[in-house]
């Protein structure tokens, strides 16, 4: 899950995947149909820091692109939107 939270041009919020841990977003930038994040490596926190590129699309969807700092191939996935999430505005 991608607790993606956007202030102006500015991105924030925690990356959590359940079987590894929580990591959060660093210099996150946002515009209007799209974002783009760095976080550390989701291997336990060790390894090349990840970069994350995110596009809208018109399914209220952000198709994002991750690659690694070592090289790696690039890995894409689509995040869908929920409409509330609970504790939230």
């Amino acid at each position: 899950m991608v607790d993606l939270q956007v202030e102006g041009e500015v991105a924030s919020g925690p990356i959590i995947v359940t079987a590894v841990g929580e990591f959060y977003v660093r210099d996150g930038f946002a515009s209007a149909n799209s974002v783009q994040f760095t976080s550390a490596s989701l291997s336990q926190g060790e390894g090349p820091t990840l970069t994350w590129t995110g596009q809208l699309t018109g399914n209220n969807e952000l198709a994002f692109t991750v690659v690694s700092g070592d090289g790696g191939p690039a890995r894409e996935f689509l995040l869908k939107k929920r409409a509330t999430v609970p504790g939230r505005h």
